[in-house]
């Protein structure tokens, strides 16, 4: 009586394209289409910029912003440095010109990931949960150098 009647066909062609997003268009991960994709933006504090504690929810895409939802501007000379501490197997990656790029598995409670641009570009950088269970990011700051 309250419920939403779905259509097979509409559901079956949502579940099979890339979600809508001003960042992400695509993504080189084979056979990966996020169910969601949620910008979470950064406060900066110093040269660090803090991520806020979020819980991520398995196939949902969370993508790092500047609390003025613009990426990193990066040169070949810079370093992102991820700090974190989590509950969950953990994937980071990097969105460019509105292309995910395969990211790297974290299944250790803290850790960093690092990044070195080969060019220079607007950059945005990804979290996804690697787990079937959700993802209790604890703790996080992004660093460039």
């Amino acid at each position: 009586e309250k419920g939403k009647v779905v259509d097979i066909e509409e559901l079956a062609k949502s579940s099979s394209e890339f979600p809508e997003s001003r960042i992400v268009k695509s993504s080189l991960m084979p056979n990966f289409i996020p169910s969601s994709i949620v910008e979470i933006p950064t406060d900066k504090s110093d040269e660090m910029y803090i991520i806020p504690e979020i819980i991520l929810i398995n196939n949902s895409l969370c993508v790092l912003t500047q609390d003025n939802g613009k990426g990193w501007e990066l040169t070949d000379k810079d370093n992102i440095v991820i700090s974190f501490d989590k509950s969950q197997d953990l994937i980071i990656g990097y969105v460019k010109d509105g292309i995910m790029y395969e990211g790297e598995v974290f299944d250790e409670l803290s850790g960093k990931y690092s990044f070195s641009p080969d060019e220079k570009g607007e950059y945005f950088f990804y979290l996804l949960s690697g787990s079937s269970d959700y993802l209790s990011l604890k703790s996080g700051n992004l660093e460039v150098n």
